[in-house]
């Protein structure tokens, strides 16, 4: 085969195609100074149109020989070119054949290497979310690029990761989040911008729910104090003290008492405490269990305001 030679008789080109280029440029060119800037009135339209055909005629003349020339010199090169041509084809097919059995070779070959990959990778403790195909390297099936390098950027690739998962988890505010969007594409970048996202929204989520939620108690206590048209709710359940009742309630109980000798006694500090309840009914019976206690004591009970 690698006898075979391609031998090509001698065969004569011309340099050059000789024609009588410069008298035929000379002539031309001062003829059509003849028309620049010449305008026709309407009565020399015949006229016109008769320098169009002089002209056209003229230019055809010169494409006409520009053909005859271009056939007469690509005719013999055209027969060597399918001869040729013929001859490439034969060798295709047996070419087509070999290349065939090649690649079906080397699809094996990266076949078997991609195996051996994947059980290194099975080995090595990726975290569950860590799939194959999102540490993968296409170079790593190029025959060139051994198993001990590829395990080499498996090992490095783990430990990136598990330095990423560090970073994510040192951000309290929304690890969760970063790290649950870092499982997808093991992109720290990412997964911090879309936690610090998703952590917005559910913080304004839950301030949106709060504001609901005291709006909603708010218009229950106004709902249960409206039950009755024009009667004040005691808080304190029906039958007990009304709130105008236990104001000052001890003051008025020691003017109904005989008047006792007036004793030395020691001056005690006073302190003024205000408590706020919030309530509802089914825990009425106990507070006033604690006014029972607390009225025993205290010097003075009294409600300041209602919450409507």
């Amino acid at each position: 085969m690698n006898n075979l030679q391609l031998i090509v008789d001698p065969v004569k080109i011309p340099e050059n195609i000789t024609f009588n280029y410069a008298e035929l440029s000379t002539a031309i060119k001062t003829k059509m100074e003849e028309y620049k800037g010449l305008v026709y009135t309407d009565d020399q339209i015949k006229e016109a149109k008769t320098d169009r055909a002089d002209l056209n005629r003229l230019k055809g003349i010169l494409k006409d020989e520009r053909i005859r020339m271009k056939k007469a010199y690509l005719e013999p090169f055209s027969d060597f070119e399918d001869k040729i041509n013929s001859l490439i084809s034969v060798i295709d097919e047996p070419v087509a054949l070999i290349d065939s059995q090649i690649k079906e070779y080397e699809k094996k070959q990266k076949d078997d290497k991609e195996q051996e990959i994947r059980e290194k990778f099975k080995g090595m403790g990726f975290p569950d979310y860590v799939s194959l195909i999102k540490v993968w390297n296409p170079k790593w099936l190029n025959k060139s690029y051994s198993m001990k390098n590829i395990e080499d950027d498996l090992l490095s690739r783990k430990a990136e990761i598990q330095k990423d998962i560090d970073t994510i988890r040192a951000i309290p505010e929304f690890s969760f989040e970063a790290l649950e969007a870092y499982k997808v594409n093991l992109s720290l970048s990412e997964a911090v911008a879309k936690g610090k996202e998703m952590a917005d929204i559910q913080q304004r989520k839950q301030e949106a729910e709060e504001k609901a939620r005291k709006q909603d108690i708010e218009g229950q206590v106004a709902a249960e104090q409206g039950q009755i048209p024009g009667e004040e709710v005691n808080p304190f359940g029906d039958g007990m003290l009304d709130p105008g009742k236990i104001e000052n309630y001890p003051e008025q109980e020691e003017k109904n008492q005989d008047p006792e000798p007036v004793q030395q006694e020691k001056k005690e500090t006073r302190k003024k405490v205000v408590i706020e309840i919030i309530a509802k009914e089914s825990q009425f019976e106990a507070i006033n269990d604690f006014y029972r206690n607390l009225k025993q004591t205290a010097e003075s009970i009294r409600i300041i305001s209602k919450l409507h």
